[in-house]
């Protein structure tokens, strides 16, 4: 399948260090990082949508999605990133200090220098309260986007009853492929799109050298 020799393609280009030659190409025609990603995911939101930002940090999405959507729901599992989350007057958001992940329960994590982002590493400063998607009393998602700092996998492997609903049309998704090496996980972006496709998702696509989109078909 193309999209799983891309994902193979993009593992090697960034384990030789190659990414930021890339970036800087794409730069010469786009205007900025997560440029194409983020039109791709405005462009699918409808105004009857619940979506789901998870990894939703300070707010960059959420607040530009909250306007555009019926109902968003939004997870943030650092406690000093969701203060400042949760400072947001957002009347139709539902915002939860908590990871998504594959079990429930809590989980030590190791939080960047600006507290600002996550990643499941060796040794840890926090801990965090976790869940499985497919376990929450919340709203169905017709779309979900993920950024969650090498997390991908767990997060989709606890949310596969939402994820296959026939509600859910789409699923962006940034891979972080470094963090995932660090965690010996180098397959795992080749895993993440089998899983999505056997969930359905017919249509993934590579917006850029670390997002996806998934579609159903």
């Amino acid at each position: 399948m193309l999209i799983e020799l891309q994902t193979q393609a993009r593992s090697v280009v960034r384990r030789f260090g190659l990414v930021p030659c890339l970036d800087r190409l794409r730069s010469m025609w786009r205007s900025g990082y997560e440029d194409s990603f983020s039109s791709a995911l405005f462009a699918e939101i409808r105004s009857t949508d619940c979506v789901w930002d998870i990894g939703a940090n300070v707010g960059y999405y959420t607040q530009k999605i909250a306007p555009l959507v019926s109902r968003l729901v939004a997870f943030e599992p650092v406690a000093q990133t969701f203060s400042q989350l949760s400072r947001l007057s957002l009347p139709n958001a539902t915002l939860l200090n908590l990871a998504l992940a594959d079990v429930n329960g809590i989980l030590p994590i190791t939080v960047a220098h600006d507290a600002s982002s996550m990643a499941v590493l060796k040794g840890h400063i926090a801990e965090v309260k976790v869940a499985r998607g497919d376990d929450l009393n919340l709203p169905q998602p017709n779309v979900v986007k993920i950024d969650v700092e090498g997390f991908e996998g767990e997060v989709i492997s606890g949310m596969r009853s939402r994820l296959r609903s026939a509600e859910c049309r789409a699923v962006f998704c940034e891979m972080h492929f470094e963090i995932l090496e660090k965690r010996g996980l180098k397959h795992a972006p080749a895993q993440i799109v089998r899983d999505l496709r056997s969930l359905d998702f017919g249509k993934i696509h590579w917006l850029d050298a670390s997002h996806i989109s998934a579609h159903k078909s």
